[in-house]
């Protein structure tokens, strides 16, 4: 462990988290790797811009760039 002092806050964050009501959601990996490609945002990105989309929720971020991306793609 990287920070064998920590190790108790690191369990508690993890049973705080495993907690919450979260919903994961599959990405469709080649429509993200097109859009990572048209946009030339990486896929990591590219998959924020995605589920936007396909949830048609509104993106929110901090990164400039991909908010500029989200804005240029109707997201």
């Amino acid at each position: 462990m990287r920070y064998p002092e920590l190790k108790e806050k690191i369990l508690a964050a993890l049973e705080i988290g495993l907690g919450l009501d979260i919903s994961w959601t599959e990405v469709e990996h080649l429509e993200v790797l097109r859009l990572a490609l048209d946009t030339g945002l990486t896929t990591y990105d590219a998959s924020y811009l995605y589920l936007s989309r396909a949830l048609k929720i509104p993106l929110t971020t901090f990164d400039e760039k991909l908010a500029e991306k989200a804005r240029a793609n109707g997201a």
